[in-house]
């Protein structure tokens, strides 16, 4: 959802899948405010076929009508906040085998990834201070920043054992996850531009170096000198479950500001 084609889409598929007894799922309708007083009245609207279902999702901080939900059955589901939390989840869809594939250094990128898409959507609970607005930061871009580092590593490495820090292509991963994998979803050029210092900061090879700071002045945030998958989820583990606001590159007083925000 979010733009004219999906909401074309949704539309269309609604209507087939009433007359066929099909399952439709739209996700992030918060994206497109606007429509949802349409839903209601296009379901309204429908001689739905007795096994029609549809399904939605929307964030909790959304405005639906009220005989929408009074029509709807509710579930909730509120992620764990932090980045550990978020880190351990994504990392949790890397199997086993993947992350001690050839070269060895590759495991290293797989958890930069993830401290950098953690913060990235850790952000999102401080808008407008972390973003200007909320986008639709999610699972798939974790895994696209996957595939992006596989293909440029697996190119570069030529099956070898090990690739020196100084031989990985940094400019182009630092390239592609600003500006395809995450900016891809960012229509705000001053966003866009603040994920610059969370990629550079994790995408470097001083990532390599021995008591490289992910957040600098942070003895915690030290990247882990081992690059097996049971000592990088030890690593997670030590991280703070609620870490400073600093960590996600924002000013040491972001919640109380965002206090302010939320009450006027």
């Amino acid at each position: 959802m979010g733009s004219s084609e999906g909401l074309t889409g949704a539309e269309k598929a609604i209507q087939i899948a009433s007359k066929d007894g099909s399952w439709v799922v739209l996700q992030n309708l918060h994206l497109s405010p606007d429509w949802i007083e349409g839903l209601e009245k296009l379901i309204e609207s429908l001689q739905a076929h007795h096994s029609f279902r549809l399904f939605f999702t929307i964030s909790l901080a959304a405005s639906v009508p009220v005989t929408l939900l009074r029509t709807s059955r509710i579930l909730t589901f509120e992620r764990a906040a932090g980045i550990q939390s978020s880190m351990r989840q994504s990392l949790e869809g890397v199997s086993a085998f993947d992350m001690s594939k050839l070269p060895v250094e590759r495991a290293r990128l797989y958890y930069l990834l993830s401290w950098v898409h953690s913060i990235i959507v850790e952000r999102l609970n401080f808008v407008p201070l972390g973003w200007s607005k909320t986008y639709a930061f999610n699972a798939s871009d974790f895994e696209s920043g996957l595939f992006v580092i596989d293909k440029w590593i697996d190119d570069e490495s030529k099956n070898r054992t090990n690739i020196s820090p100084s031989a990985i292509p940094w400019k182009a991963l630092r390239t592609l996850i600003i500006n395809t994998v995450y900016g891809g979803k960012i229509d705000i050029s001053d966003d866009e531009i603040k994920t610059h210092p969370i990629v550079n900061r994790a995408f470097s090879k001083d990532a390599y170096s021995l008591g490289y700071e992910l957040v600098e002045g942070e003895s915690l945030s030290v990247v882990p000198e081992e690059n097996d998958r049971e000592s990088i989820f030890k690593w997670i583990d030590r991280l703070p479950e609620r870490e400073s606001p600093r960590w996600l590159g924002l000013e040491e007083d972001a919640e109380e500001s965002m206090m302010k925000i939320l009450s006027k």
